[in-house]
C-alpha cells in the first residue's frame, strides 16, 4: 500500500512539474506614476508577445577614421556664414542651463533640466509658451527630465521621471495628454508612432521581461513590443552607458559607450550606421570591453583618443571627441556622407570672425541638412568682441545684437552653415 500511494505522489509531482513548465510567464505592467486617474490599459505581456530586436547587416555603413595628429581646417573654409538668435529673457522663461535643443516646425523646443522646465520659442527667439507647471497636481510635473518630438502629430512629449509620468503638448503649450510610466527610462526617440525607450541601467526588475535590456519599443500607449541590447548585472552596477537617441531622416540613432558603433533602431532590427576608429583601430579592444567599469573607461579615456559626443544629418556627420596626445581638449570632426572627405576643428585656428571664436567647441544640435546648432552663453560673446580682429569684421546685425545683449539674458542659438565639400 505504501508503494502505491508512493507511485502516485510521484505521478502527481511529475505532472504539476510539466505544467509549470508549459506555463508561459506572463506579467502585469502595474503603473509606477503616483497620479491618480482612470487608466484602462490592462498591460499584459510575455515572452511571446515581446520580439528581441536582431542584429541586421549594413548596406551602407560608414567608416570614420578619427586621427591622432589632426590637421586643422580653417574656419573660413569650413563655415560659409553664422545666424545668431537670442533667445528672449522674462520671467516667465529664465533659463539655467540648456540640456537639449530640438528644431521643431517654426519654432526651438528647449529642455533645461536645472530648472526642471521644457520651453518653445519662435524661430527669430521670442518666447512662445513653457510646457506645463510644476506642481504634483493632474496636467503638472514634478521635473523635466526629457523630451522627445512627434512630427507625425506635431507634439511634444516631456518626460517627468520623479512624477513617473509621461506627458504630451502642442507646440503652443497646450495639455494633450498624460500616461503613467510602466518602464523606468531616462530618454526617448519617436518611430512614427511608436517610440522608443532608453531604459538602461535602470532597475525594471518588477518586470523581468524588460530587465537588462538597454531599451525597449513601445506603441503609443506605452504598452511594449519589443527589446534590444541585453546587458549584464555586473555592467549595470559598474558601468554607466551613455544612452542617447538622436534622429536623422525620421530614423532613431543610438550609440553606448562600450560600442565603436552608432546603430540605427526600430522595432525589429538594429542596424550599424556608422563605425569609428582610431588611427585605423577600434576605441576599445574585446578585453576592456568584456571587463569594463566606470572607473576603467575614465581611466581608459582620461589617456586615449573618445568620441564625447556626435550628430548626423542627411549629408555631414559630426564627431566631437577628446584627443589627450593631440594636446586639444576637444575637435570636431565634420564628416562628408557624399564626398566621403573630412575636416576638422581644432583650437590651433586664429579667428577673425565672431562666428569663428565661438564654433571651436563643437555643436549642440541640427537645424537643418548643412547647418548645425550652437548654444552661446551671453557671457563668451562678450568675451569674444574684446578681441580687435573680431571686433572689426562685426556684421551689422552681430553688432546690434551686442549692443542689446546683457550678460543675465538668455542663451543665443547660434546656426553655422557649412560650405559644401
Amino acid at each position: 500500500m505504501k508503494n502505491f500511494f508512493r507511485t502516485i505522489g510521484f505521478c502527481v509531482t511529475i505532472i504539476l512539474l510539466c505544467s509549470c513548465t508549459n506555463e508561459k510567464r506572463i506579467n502585469r505592467l502595474e503603473p509606477l506614476s503616483s497620479s491618480k486617474g482612470n487608466y484602462n490599459l490592462d498591460l499584459l505581456v510575455s515572452e511571446d508577445s515581446i520580439n528581441d530586436i536582431k542584429f541586421n547587416e549594413a548596406k551602407d555603413l560608414y567608416v570614420i577614421n578619427i586621427p591622432l595628429k589632426p590637421n586643422y581646417s580653417k574656419l573660413d573654409t569650413i563655415f560659409s556664414s553664422y545666424k545668431f538668435i537670442p533667445l528672449e529673457t522674462s520671467k516667465e522663461c529664465i533659463i539655467g542651463n540648456v540640456t537639449k535643443i530640438i528644431s521643431c516646425d517654426n519654432c526651438f523646443c528647449i529642455l533645461d533640466r536645472d530648472n526642471k522646465n521644457a520651453f518653445i520659442f519662435e524661430k527669430d527667439g521670442r518666447f512662445r509658451c513653457k510646457l506645463g507647471d510644476k506642481g504634483h497636481g493632474p496636467k503638472e510635473h514634478i521635473d523635466a527630465w526629457n523630451i522627445a518630438y512627434n512630427k507625425e502629430k506635431g507634439s511634444i512629449a516631456l518626460l517627468d521621471l520623479s512624477g513617473r509620468k509621461l506627458q504630451h503638448f502642442d507646440l503652443y503649450g497646450n495639455f494633450l495628454l498624460e500616461q503613467p510610466l510602466y518602464l523606468l527610462f531616462t530618454d526617448l526617440a519617436y518611430i512614427d508612432e511608436e517610440l522608443v525607450l532608453y531604459t538602461g541601467t535602470s532597475y525594471n526588475t518588477f518586470s523581468d521581461i524588460f530587465d537588462l535590456y538597454q531599451f525597449v519599443v513601445v506603441n503609443e500607449n506605452l504598452k511594449p513590443i519589443s527589446r534590444g541590447c541585453k546587458t549584464t548585472n555586473r555592467l549595470r552596477q559598474e558601468f554607466s552607458y551613455s544612452g542617447v537617441f538622436k534622429k536623422c531622416d525620421n530614423k532613431v540613432l543610438y550609440d553606448d559607450l562600450l560600442s565603436d558603433t552608432i546603430w540605427i533602431l526600430n522595432r525589429t532590427h538594429k542596424t550599424p550606421f556608422v563605425v569609428m576608429e582610431i588611427e585605423g583601430k577600434h576605441v576599445l579592444n574585446q578585453y576592456e570591453k568584456a571587463h569594463m567599469t566606470d572607473y576603467l573607461y575614465q581611466n581608459r579615456v582620461n589617456k586615449e583618443t573618445n568620441v564625447i559626443n556626435w550628430y548626423i544629418t542627411s549629408k555631414y556627420i559630426s564627431m566631437i571627441y577628446h584627443s589627450p596626445k593631440s594636446g586639444g581638449p576637444v575637435q570636431n570632426l565634420i564628416y562628408s556622407r557624399e564626398s566621403k572627405l573630412s575636416r576638422i576643428i581644432g583650437f590651433n585656428n586664429n579667428p577673425k570672425r565672431l562666428g569663428d571664436y565661438l564654433a571651436k567647441a563643437g555643436i549642440d544640435g541640427v537645424f537643418s541638412d548643412n547647418t548645425f546648432l550652437k548654444i552661446v552663453q551671453p557671457a563668451s560673446i562678450l568675451e569674444a568682441v574684446n578681441h580687435l580682429e573680431i571686433k572689426k569684421n562685426l556684421t551689422t546685425k552681430e553688432k546690434k545684437m551686442i549692443r542689446d545683449l546683457s550678460i543675465d539674458n538668455n542663451p543665443v542659438i547660434m546656426i553655422e552653415q557649412l560650405m559644401e565639400f
